[in-house]
């Protein structure tokens, strides 16, 4: 079901996100601004957090991914990936993969 507040297709990285990356994998304010995200809600532990998915479009798009959602990247196309508590932490996966 579709919920009118949740964005489906890419977007770009919040600034808390940004700044996060950078401080925890070294990411650069260049770098961060030409990456797009993907999101999800759903739970971790009994908690409801936002999924998130960071990848790169140039190469999705060199892929041929066409991308609308989070379930469209894989393990291939994720730079990073983690989820974001209700009370605004970031929490990075080791893995990209992992989620």
């Amino acid at each position: 079901m579709w919920n009118f507040g949740q964005k489906a297709g890419p977007m770009v990285l919040s600034e808390k996100l940004a700044l996060h990356l950078a401080r925890e994998r070294g990411l650069s304010r260049d770098a961060a601004a030409a990456l797009r995200m993907v999101q999800e809600h759903g739970h971790y532990v009994g908690r409801s957090v936002t999924y998130f998915r960071i990848f790169d479009p140039a190469a999705t798009k060199a892929a041929g991914i066409e991308l609308r959602g989070y379930k469209d990247l894989d393990a291939r196309t994720i730079i990073h990936a983690g989820h974001i508590e209700s009370d605004g932490q970031v929490v990075l996966n080791l893995k990209p993969s992992e989620d």
